[in-house]
């Protein structure tokens, strides 16, 4: 069982903590380096950033990865363009909601129209694939635009999974 500090932020202003807050600290803002210190970042294992909104970036994770290079960082990212400039600031593992989102309804929209779980999940697991092929295209070139003809589109090539579930 692992110990676990929580400090969380609200937009453009903190709004934290636990266990903090009980020891009679004020309200902390968890991007800031002394706020993580005074947390114990040092000993921390992971960072977890999970907030709502664009606000996360390489000018605000650059102090932090720079006072605790050991720490593996995990974000949740807005979107595309974020989940990029995220894995660009050194950020470990970045989630992207709005694609996520969009997978999840998908999915459930194509098993309420009465396709079978295997086609749903092997079209998921193609949308998936395109989209990863897609994002390290765009990640290595710095070009938002990059893989865009793998992207699904009305009145393109379909995909029809095969037998196999391919």
């Amino acid at each position: 069982n692992a110990d676990c500090t929580v400090l969380a932020t609200g937009g453009a202003t903190g709004t934290v903590v636990a266990p903090l807050r009980p020891a009679g600290h004020a309200l902390l803002d968890g991007r800031r380096v002394d706020v993580l210190r005074m947390a114990g970042a040092e000993k921390a294992q992971m960072i977890v950033f999970a907030n709502d909104g664009q606000w996360l970036n390489a000018a605000t994770l650059g102090p932090i990865r720079a006072a605790f290079p050991h720490i593996e960082v995990v974000a949740r990212a807005f979107d595309r363009r974020q989940w990029l400039a995220l894995r660009a600031a050194d950020v470990t593992v970045v989630v992207r909601e709005v694609f996520e989102s969009a997978i999840l309804t998908g999915r459930e929209a194509l098993l309420k129209l009465g396709t079978d779980l295997e086609t749903a999940a092997a079209i998921e697991a193609e949308v998936r694939r395109r989209d990863a092929e897609r994002l390290a295209m765009q990640l290595c070139s710095g070009d938002i635009m990059a893989g865009r003809d793998s992207i699904f589109r009305v009145g393109g090539p379909a995909f029809v999974p095969d037998a196999v579930g391919e």
